[in-house]
């Protein structure tokens, strides 16, 4: 084949590339650190950059788990909706929007509401835009009947917009269920973040938190 030698370099760059990221995750060598520094851009885009992350662990932590955007609509429903892809491309893929989650979420979690929030306006205008949000008003007045009254009293579209997360058992509760030989049963998903999502102009979302974003590590401050 004319292109198997470049396809071939490709397989090995990319593992070694891959290699690199995992054995210097922790504690790397300069050398490591130089190499990542160089692989960072492709390390990052195809979510291999492991900075930091203890690749060894075989059990959970508290931000493991699956994480979902879910909206919901009062005018139409008051069940929540998961956003997922349309499409199966890379862009709009499953991974891509739990990725997004897993980044809000974390950032509510680290009391970061404000960059979470950027995150969620950003990601609600893409779909938005690309009219891939799940639901839909449906107590606007008729435009064909009455355009003139439908643009004097219509109303900016008014979501309800959260981060769920499905946690997972720590260390600790592994080792005791083995030990006893129990069966753990997987632990209910809960929402770490839950805020109100208004449409402005020129396709802007703006996010309102509705309640105080879960801590990662409890306060210690005295009443």
């Amino acid at each position: 084949m004319r292109y198997k030698p470049l396809i071939s370099l490709a397989i090995v760059l990319h593992l070694f590339a891959i290699v690199v990221s995992m054995s210097g995750n922790m504690s790397p060598s300069l050398l490591q650190q130089r190499l990542r520094y160089l692989l960072s851009p492709y390390l990052i885009s195809f979510n291999w950059y492991m900075d930091f992350v203890p690749v060894e662990l075989t059990h959970g932590v508290e931000t493991d788990g699956l994480w979902w955007i879910q909206i919901r609509d009062r005018s139409v429903s008051d069940d929540w909706q998961t956003i997922t892809p349309g499409t199966p491309s890379y862009l709009e893929s499953t991974h891509r929007v739990r990725q997004i989650a897993r980044l809000a979420g974390l950032m509510t979690l680290q009391q970061r509401t404000s960059e979470a929030t950027t995150i969620l306006e950003g990601f609600l205008a893409q779909q938005a835009a690309q009219g891939k949000l799940p639901v839909r008003r449906s107590n606007l007045p008729d435009t064909k009947e009455n355009p003139a009254a439908s643009a004097a009293t219509k109303q900016p579209r008014q979501l309800e917009i959260r981060i769920v997360r499905q946690p997972v058992r720590n260390l600790e509760e592994v080792q005791l269920a083995n030990k006893i030989g129990a069966e753990l049963d997987p632990l209910t998903a809960e929402p770490v973040f839950v805020a109100k999502a208004v449409e402005g102009e020129a396709n802007q979302w703006f996010i309102i938190a509705q309640s105080e974003p879960r801590r990662m590590v409890p306060s210690t401050s005295q009443p």
